[in-house]
């Protein structure tokens, strides 16, 4: 698998949790910051509410180990939970990115009130997905910012609010902060160029003095899909390292066309020197799925890479089938020796 090692303990989160309706259909979205000494892992908890009204929700849910192996459940998830009715993130709330800046944790987040294209096209509901922020001083209790997103998708002005890569939807928000105190955020996007008839995806780039008031690069996307490569249906979810001169984007991609029964998500890896300009790795994907009748054999998706002293760790999302057909959707841990 291209060097990188799954850890025997994988999945390290298991969906199906009797004890918890949070994640009881599924365990996503990691992502993992080391903050005195103790990993915290803020991942995606598809379930329902507490009320066990037949809606699924996703919730945005803590895991802690003092291993980065080994992880516990917070007691009190979700640490954020679906804004108020009639809200724009009312329904979901996923893909969360945790930057400790500031003696704050500063939680980004896709925020959701349908996952109806038709809603969101006819404009009776608000997003597909734009990207929050929530804020905390202990990493467990979050407040949001404000009402609002601090990024929306880009205005579709052509019929099916297409004409732009991330006319439908943002998520995946991943941020740097530069020496100079100023913000880097790049971001997955969905959306459609040609009046709503394919869809296409991409990773794209914001910037902002202050974390909160964003500006994209308007050159994006920074990295899209390849025609018919394995990545040619999606590219998103990135992750990304700053080390040494490079920086490094680990990010997820498919291809339909291999929509086999052995699934068709892997996860990529690209380099640049200013963390604009991308080369796709030729040893790409670097993460393939499992085998068949694996807990990961369909996808693997949405990495989150921490860089040790000697070695890279990432976390990513695994299951086993076509969407709604699956019976594991699990967070899983893979290492690599670090010469890249």
């Amino acid at each position: 698998n291209k060097m990188w090692r799954m850890s025997p303990k994988t999945p390290i989160i298991s969906s199906g949790n009797k004890e918890s309706l949070l994640d009881y259909i599924a365990a996503s979205d990691p992502h993992v910051i080391l903050h005195n000494g103790l990993y915290y892992l803020y991942y995606t908890g598809a379930g329902f509410m507490s009320d066990r009204s037949g809606k699924v929700h996703t919730r945005i849910c803590l895991a802690t180990s003092s291993d980065g192996i080994n992880f516990v459940r917070h007691p009190d998830n979700p640490v954020l939970d679906i804004g108020p009715q009639e809200s724009w993130d009312s329904l979901n709330v996923e893909t969360a990115f945790v930057i400790y800046d500031n003696d704050h944790f500063k939680l980004y987040y896709m925020g959701a009130d349908t996952e109806d294209g038709e809603e969101f096209i006819s404009g009776k509901k608000i997003t597909l997905g734009a990207i929050g922020l929530a804020t905390s001083t202990d990493g467990i209790h979050f407040t949001r910012y404000s009402k609002k997103p601090v990024l929306w998708p880009s205005s579709g002005d052509k019929p099916g609010r297409s004409g732009y890569w991330d006319s439908w939807g943002v998520e995946g928000p991943w941020v740097i902060k530069n020496k100079n105190g100023s913000y880097w955020m790049w971001y997955g996007g969905v959306g459609s160029v040609d009046s709503a008839r394919s869809q296409t995806s991409g990773i794209g780039l914001a910037f902002s003095e202050d974390g909160i008031v964003w500006e994209k690069y308007a050159e994006n996307p920074v990295l899209s899909e390849s025609p018919d490569q394995w990545d040619a249906y999606h590219v998103i979810d990135p992750s990304v390292i700053r080390s040494g001169n490079r920086y490094h984007l680990w990010f997820h991609g498919g291809n339909v066309s291999l929509n086999g029964v052995n699934g068709n998500f892997h996860i990529g890896y690209a380099y640049s020197k200013d963390g604009i300009h991308w080369t796709k790795s030729n040893a790409n994907p670097v993460l393939l799925n499992g085998k068949d009748g694996s807990w990961n054999s369909f996808a693997i998706m949405a990495p989150s890479i921490i860089e040790t002293t000697n070695a890279w760790v990432m976390y990513f999302h695994g299951y086993d089938g076509m969407f709604p057909n699956f019976s594991n959707w699990s967070i899983g841990r893979a290492t690599k020796i670090k010469k890249i």
